[in-house]
């Protein structure tokens, strides 16, 4: 089995005194791998993904980089290990598409013009390089933002909410990115609300509730309906191999008709 290269130890967070939002989470990431981390709105994924980074610092705990604690490393040295997607962007940033991905260089010192392009290419955003980021479109700057991560060239990617503002078909060319990402021997994890699409690309998931670990393991054996029942209330029955079949049944198609 292959050396975690990212992990927590018995992690707590809370943003306020006396209100946790993360709770004792223990949990080593692997290269080679995708991981999913799911749970509903205010469970505490994107403050872990914050707290893997050093972004915050937990109250009670330890994240690990290899033997480095994250949070003693300089953040030049944070940005040289892990590479991050954050949920959202702001949009009034008066650069180029290519300047943009250019700062996904700057840990390294070495803007390193072919990097970047192939970082365009590989998101299939080449014909954007010249165009500002500002007049982009929400899916388009997603896409600029995950070519500046890969530019970095860090062995750990962390996404949130990648496919945010994504169509289908771009969304799967991000998920097949992860996987290849994966084969390439990063360390990759996602937050994510898609429990249809991401867990066909995924080597585990994690499921979060009330910032704690609901459940941890192969997809499908997290995404169950014992536990999306419980978290989501909806009756989900999905059969993914070979094919693709879903049925998904959620509570309000009980409720009547609209007023006409």
């Amino acid at each position: 089995m292959p050396i975690m290269n990212l992990r927590a130890e018995k992690l707590s967070f809370a943003y306020r005194p006396g209100t946790l939002v993360l709770e004792g989470i223990d949990a080593g990431f692997f290269p080679g791998t995708v991981t999913g981390i799911f749970g509903p709105n205010g469970s505490g994924k994107s403050t872990l993904l914050r707290c893997l980074t050093g972004a915050l610092s937990p109250q009670h705990g330890t994240v690990w980089y290899g033997n480095f604690r994250v949070n003693a490393l300089s953040p030049r040295e944070v940005a040289r290990s892990i590479a991050v997607v954050p949920q959202d962007t702001p949009r009034g940033i008066a650069l180029t598409a290519r300047e943009m991905v250019a700062l996904g260089r700057f840990a390294s010192g070495d803007e390193n013009p072919a990097r970047i392009a192939a970082a365009l290419s590989r998101v299939g955003a080449d014909d954007m390089a010249d165009r500002r980021f500002d007049e982009l479109s929400g899916g388009e700057r997603q896409r600029v933002i995950i070519a500046r991560a890969l530019a970095q060239d860090a062995p750990v990617l962390l996404l949130d909410e990648p496919a945010t503002h994504l169509d289908m078909a771009h969304q799967l060319e991000v998920y097949r990115l992860t996987r290849s990402l994966a084969e390439e021997g990063r360390t990759v994890l996602m937050t994510c609300h898609d429990l249809l699409l991401a867990p066909l690309f995924l080597d585990r998931a994690i499921l979060l509730e009330s910032g704690r670990l609901a459940a941890d393991g192969p997809p499908a054996e997290v995404l169950v309906q014992e536990h999306l029942g419980r978290l989501f209330g909806i009756t989900i029955e999905a059969s993914r191999s070979p094919g693709l079949s879903l049925t998904v049944r959620l509570p309000f198609q009980s409720l009547p008709p609209a007023a006409t």
